[in-house]
Formats: C-alpha cells, sequence, structure tokens
C-alpha cells in the first residue's frame, strides 16, 4: 500500500506509526515542532519580559549599589500580585450543569453535585490558584488529568496541573489564538527520570536525562550568580549563607506530549482497530464505503462517509522524548479536547500571550526603592555630615576616627596653632519637595496600575451589603476587576466540560462522596453511575441505531454528557452578582407573587442544611409547584385538626350539658331508690353520689335515706309532699 499516494505523510504533518516503525521520523517532526511553538512563543511581545518578571517575584534583581549607600529593596509587586491572586482566586461561583431534555433532568442535578463535591474534595482552587499566579507574570494553564492513584493505590480521581506559559508550545495556530483549533499542542513536563522509567518500564534503558539537575534550579541559579556579582547586600548575604547542601540536584527529563488535530481517514479495505484493547478509549473505524447501521433505523444500513471513518475522532496523542517516541495513538480522553484552560488577566486580540501585569509595575517599584534609598540616605546624611579639618593638625587621627553618631566624644585641638573643625552641611531639599510625599503618590500609582482598590472592594463584596449600598454594587467591582473576572469564566468553563466528561469516563461504579457546606459540615452522599445516564437511555436490548463498532460506554457518554451543558452566570465567579442575586430573590420571597420556592433561597444564601423538597426537582418552578402542594396539605391537615379539636370540643359541651340535666333525675332516683330500698344509682362519675355532690345519708342500713323498706309489697312510685309541702317522688313498698 502507498502510503504517501493515501495523503499520510506531508512535510508539516506528523508520521503514522505503521510509517514509521522506529520512531525517527516522528522524533524529527517533533523537533522541528518544538523549534516552530517556541519561536512563535519568542514573537509575543511580552516573552522577553518573562525572565525579568520572575526575577522581580523572586527578589533577585541585579542592580549595582555601592557599599556606602542604602541598599533597602521593598518587593511590593510581589505583596501586591499576592493580594491580586487571592481576591480572584476565591471563586464562588453561581454555576451548575443545565440541560432542556427533561429525561436529564436529575442527572444535571447529580452532576453539579459531583462536580461540587469533587472541587472541593480536591482543593482544585488552589491549582487554579497557582494557575493565576502564572498568569500575573503572562499566561497560565490548568490541564485536567485523571491520577490513578490520587486517594491511594487503586483510588484515582480528576487532578489539575499548573503549567507556565513557556510549557505550552502551540503548532500551526490560527489567528484566533484557539488552541482547539491548532494542528498540534506540545505539553513540556519536566519530569524525574525515576518518575519516567515508572510510567514507561518498558523503555528503561531508553529513556536518558535531558539534564543532571532540574531546569527551574538552573534559572534560579543563573539569577543568583548574577546578584552575586551585582546585587542588594541583602540578597548576596543570604545567598551566601547557604551551604551546598541546600542545592537541589537529581537529573530530569522532558516529556513531550503532543495533542494533533489529525484527520487521517480509513481508506483501506477493512475496519481498523484502535487504542489499546480492554481500554476506555479502544474502539474499531469502519473503512470508507463499508455499510454501518444507519441511525435511527432498525436493520438498515448506509456507506461509511468520512466523518465516520476518522481514525482520530478523538485526537491523536504522541508521547515522546528527545530519544525515544513512548506511545503514539488514539488520545485517551472522551472529550476529544487539547486538555488544557488558559488563563489571562491582561489578554489582547494580537498575542497569544498574555501581558505582565508585573512588568507593567516593575519602573514604579525600582522608583520607589530608589526614593526610599534616597530618603535614607539623606537621613543618614544629616546624621553623620561632613567634617572639615586641618590636615597638618595634631588632632587629625582622633578627627579620622570620630563618628557623629557616637555621643560624648571629646577632640583635642590646639586654637594657638589655627587649628579649625567644623561640619560641612549639604544643600537641603527644595522647598514643597518631599520624599515621603513622593513615596505615597507612587504607591498609589502601582495600586491603580493592578486595580489593588478595586480588588478590595471586590473582597468585601462577599458581605451582605445594606440598602444604602446595594445600588453599589457595581461600583465595588470596577471595569478593570470586572473583565479579569469575565475573563476566567470561559476557562472554566471549558474546564468543568471537560472534567465532566472524565466523571463519565473514569469514575468507578459506585463511591462516597462528600459536600461542605456552608457551615462547615460535610454532607454525604452515594455517586452511582446510573445517576449520570438515564435508565432505559440506549438500552443494550434496543440499540440498533447505535454508531457502527463504537463502544457502548464510550457512545452512551458521548450522547448523555452532551445533554447536560456547564453554565456560569456572567459576573458570579467572585461575588459580584451574587448578593444581589440575593437580594432579589429575598424580595421576590417577600412578595409572594412571583413562583419561588424555599429551596432556591436556601441555595442563595448556601444554607446547604436546608434539605430538598421531595423528588430532587432541579428547575425553579417544579420546586415551587411542589412547595405549593406541601403548602396545601399543611392547610389542609390544619383544617382537619381544627375541626377534630372542635368537635371533641362540641362533644365535651354536650357531655356536660347532658350531666347538669341527668343530676336533677339522678338526685330523684337516689330519693326513690331509698325510699324504696333499692340501690342508690350512681352518677356518671361512678361514685353513687348525686351530680350535685350531696353525699348520701347514713342512716339505716345501706345508706338509704328515710325509714328501711317494709317489703310488703312490691317497690312502686308514690307522690308525697316533703316538708316544704312540695310534691316529691319516692319508691314504697308499704301497703
Amino acid at each position: 500500500m502507498d502510503l504517501n499516494a493515501l495523503g499520510f505523510h506531508r512535510g508539516w504533518r506528523c508520521p503514522q506509526s505503521w510509517e514509521d516503525p522506529k520512531g525517527t521520523l516522528r522524533l524529527g517532526w517533533l523537533s522541528e515542532a518544538r523549534k516552530e511553538g517556541t519561536n512563535y512563543l519568542r514573537g509575543q511581545a511580552v516573552y522577553p519580559f518573562l525572565d525579568q518578571a520572575l526575577a522581580v517575584i523572586s527578589g533577585m534583581v541585579a542592580e549595582a549599589i555601592p557599599k556606602n549607600l542604602s541598599d533597602v529593596y521593598v518587593n511590593r509587586l510581589r505583596r501586591q500580585s499576592r493580594e491580586l491572586v487571592a481576591t480572584i482566586s476565591n471563586l464562588r461561583p453561581l454555576w451548575g450543569y443545565r440541560t432542556d431534555n427533561e429525561m436529564f433532568l436529575p442527572m444535571s442535578g447529580n452532576l453539579t453535585r459531583l462536580n461540587l463535591a469533587w472541587w472541593q474534595g480536591t482543593y482544585a482552587d488552589q491549582k487554579v490558584k497557582s494557575a493565576l499566579q502564572w498568569a500575573c507574570v503572562s499566561t497560565g494553564y490548568i490541564m485536567p488529568i485523571w491520577r490513578r492513584n490520587y486517594w491511594g493505590p487503586g483510588q484515582g480521581d480528576v487532578d489539575l496541573i499548573p503549567l507556565g506559559p513557556r510549557d505550552v508550545l502551540p503548532v500551526q495556530i490560527g489567528r484566533d489564538h484557539d488552541l482547539q483549533r491548532a494542528y498540534a499542542v506540545i505539553v513540556v513536563e519536566e519530569t524525574p527520570i525515576a518518575q519516567m522509567i515508572a510510567q514507561y518500564p518498558h523503555y528503561a534503558d531508553r529513556i536518558k536525562a535531558t539534564r543532571n539537575s532540574p531546569s527551574w534550579f538552573g534559572s534560579f541559579g543563573t539569577r543568583i550568580k548574577r546578584a552575586l556579582r551585582s546585587g542588594p547586600r541583602h540578597v548576596i548575604d543570604i545567598i551566601q549563607d547557604r551551604g551546598e547542601d541546600a542545592m537541589p540536584s537529581g537529573p530530569t527529563c522532558d516529556k513531550f506530549t503532543v495533542y494533533i488535530l489529525d484527520g487521517t481517514i480509513n481508506r483501506t479495505d477493512r475496519p481498523m482497530d484502535m487504542g489499546k484493547p480492554g481500554t476506555s478509549w479502544n474502539y474499531r473505524v469502519p473503512n470508507l464505503g463499508a455499510e454501518i447501521p444507519t441511525h435511527g433505523m432498525e436493520k438498515q444500513t448506509r456507506e461509511a462517509t468520512e466523518d465516520d471513518c476518522l481514525l482520530y475522532p478523538l485526537r491523536r496523542c504522541l508521547v515522546a522524548t528527545d530519544d525515544v517516541v513512548l506511545s503514539d495513538g488514539p488520545a485517551t480522553n472522551w472529550h476529544g479536547q487539547v486538555p488544557l484552560a488558559q488563563f489571562c488577566l491582561d489578554k489582547w486580540p494580537d498575542q497569544f500571550l498574555g501581558y505582565s501585569i508585573i512588568h507593567d509595575g516593575w519602573s514604579i517599584q525600582k522608583a520607589i526603592n530608589n526614593n526610599l534609598r534616597a530618603y535614607q540616605d539623606c537621613v543618614n546624611q544629616i546624621l553623620r555630615p561632613h567634617v572639615g579639618y586641618d590636615p597638618n593638625g595634631s588632632a587629625r587621627k582622633d578627627i579620622e576616627k570620630f563618628d557623629p553618631r557616637v555621643p560624648g566624644q571629646k577632640i583635642p585641638l590646639d586654637t594657638r596653632l589655627g587649628e579649625k573643625f567644623e561640619f560641612i552641611q549639604m544643600p537641603g531639599m527644595p522647598a514643597g519637595l518631599s520624599p515621603l510625599d513622593f513615596h505615597q503618590l507612587l504607591v498609589a500609582e502601582m495600586d491603580h496600575m493592578l486595580a489593588i482598590p478595586d480588588m478590595k472592594a471586590l473582597a468585601r463584596a462577599a458581605q451582605i451589603p445594606s440598602d444604602n449600598t446595594l445600588d453599589k454594587l457595581q461600583e465595588i467591582a470596577g471595569p478593570v476587576v470586572e473583565d479579569m473576572s469575565r475573563s476566567m469564566e470561559q476557562p472554566l468553563t471549558v474546564l468543568g466540560e471537560q472534567v465532566k466528561s472524565m466523571f463519565y469516563q473514569y469514575y468507578p461504579d459506585q463511591r462516597k462522596m462528600a459536600i461542605l457546606g456552608a457551615d462547615g459540615r460535610q454532607q454525604y452522599f452515594e455517586f452511582k453511575r446510573d445517576m449520570l445516564v438515564p435508565s432505559g437511555f440506549m438500552d443494550k436490548g434496543k440499540r440498533e441505531d447505535r454508531r457502527f463498532l463504537i463502544p457502548d460506554n464510550m457512545e452512551r457518554a458521548r450522547m448523555a454528557r452532551s445533554e447536560c451543558v456547564l453554565q456560569i452566570v456572567p459576573g458570579s465567579l467572585h461575588q459580584i452578582t451574587q448578593t444581589k442575586s440575593k437580594m432579589f430573590a429575598l424580595a421576590l420571597w417577600r412578595d409572594q407573587r412571583f413562583p419561588i420556592d424555599p429551596q432556591t433561597i436556601a441555595e442563595r444564601f448556601e444554607m446547604n442544611q436546608f434539605g430538598e423538597l421531595p423528588g430532587s426537582l432541579p428547575t425553579m418552578l417544579q420546586r415551587w409547584a411542589a412547595w405549593k402542594k406541601i403548602e396545601v396539605q399543611g392547610a389542609v391537615d390544619q383544617m382537619k385538626y381544627q375541626m377534630v379539636g372542635q368537635a371533641e370540643g362540641q362533644i365535651e359541651a354536650q357531655k356536660v350539658m347532658m350531666a347538669a340535666q341527668l343530676d336533677p333525675i339522678i338526685q330523684m332516683l337516689n330519693q326513690l331508690m331509698a325510699e324504696g330500698g333499692g340501690q342508690q344509682p350512681t352518677s356518671e362519675n361512678g361514685s353513687g353520689q348525686s351530680g350535685s355532690g350531696e353525699a348520701a345519708s347514713a342512716n339505716g342500713s345501706g345508706g338509704h335515706v328515710g325509714r328501711p323498706p317494709s317489703g310488703e309489697v312490691a317497690p312502686h312510685l308514690e307522690t308525697k309532699k316533703d316538708e316544704a309541702g312540695a310534691p316529691r317522688v319516692t319508691v314504697s313498698e308499704s301497703k
């Protein structure tokens, strides 16, 4: 087969593995590609100042200062950079995965919780902080990878690797500076030789060290040598105190990971298996023109097109050193992108690399240090003024040892010989010119250049403002800070999409996750793969419409992850919009005319212990409907309780009324029974007493009222009169 005729190899394209079995051609292409990428970076406006910016941050700036002059050095730029990075890396965004497919509504909520648990558990914000520190110098990157032993042997997780501006080399990138559209992107990782051999043990005899000591120490050592020749004395003193044992050592090796946008098509007469067998990135590609199942049509086929026959639909990934090709095949990540998120704090359309805020403030910092040194030299001149004396006088030796700052010194002078001793005062500063005022002016100008006042105001924006400051939220941030915050939303969205794909690909079938609440307590939940893919979605028994020979797990993840997209509320990364959103949601809740639920209010105020409405509903309208059902059910239950309480009260009242009506009858029956010798009727309380509470008389046996019964005839009722002449009914047994 003539590979050149098929268009597999051209000068600008990376040769294929079957064309270059020994790897010589690919190593040659990689060497040329590295030169091209490096030259592209060198053409950026900020590139010549990268070393200077790092030297300023480390305080290793070479300055020729005479011994007799002040060498005070204030590294205000590093202090201001720390404050800037600390503020913009304090991310509290309103973000989450959204979907328009009702089938995936529960999955979007699960993805959001999973992303939050990963973000908090792996301290991902600190990795983003490292990328932002590089962004202060020029440009920073975050590269998400799957680290197999992140939590221990066999317990992996998604990890983030921060990279600097010279660690990423774009090859054949367009004017839009989009890494995802570049033909090749080379990621340079300087790795200790032991780690390289552990990762690729089969190439242990071919992996060679690139250098005997780490390059990060080499650049530091260069700055040390420069400082030793001509630098601030406080730096020289620190360096000279270091012993030989403090110098790091150990060989390292440069590993080049190249992500290639390879559009090679399978034009052979048979399918091709790609990827390592048994891995999640192993698949088979049909040959062009082969019959493949038609998407959405059972038992129907069609001819495979060029899009169906791409050898590297997920990109091609080449890993090599200077001496050996370690691997070459399809990229391992399902998202199919270059795994990089670029962060710049000052990006302009004509530059790939962002401008350095360190370089912008360096001239001001030099002026601040020079002004402070001049002020200190002026004070020293006042305290140690020049001394004029007769070189031929008798007190010459004493005057040479004289120090004006030492009190109580005595110098003998022979006035008869005309010996003189006087201080020579230097001209004073012009009126109205104060070094301290100039210092404050420089400090204010540096703060303005770095937007430090706006950063301080932004740090206070996390607090809920009062009513009189609510209308000034837009003024709190400032346009420069808003631009920095907005510029971070795009790389974080890219990062969130890539991490989401890695959840689908690498997370095990089941694991326990934890979310840290606003009150510091951890909430645990059980993660399962079914939480990310709806039940019945592309069921194995009903998948006649799947793509040709693409593994089920990859195809399901590809289609499922495309249904949920990460969205970040604009301006929410640094509390620019959160506070206003909280107040707005609270106003809607108080108004009660807008469909908003208490769970949404709790989420706005980050009350994670509040709980969830039944059903894990993702949309606000669904939550509001569920909350209204709870309110209606609560009102119905309350009415039931009230009705039952009223009914019980009425029954008790009727009992009291009936008891009051029965009391006279019971009293009469008691009297009748007493007179007739019968047993005394009892009241409802069973006490044998009447409802009026009068005790029965103890006269006669059995306690009956009146004389004992005679038993002459059967008991019968008779009407008699009492002592007052009132009629009364009695029971009589007499004739």
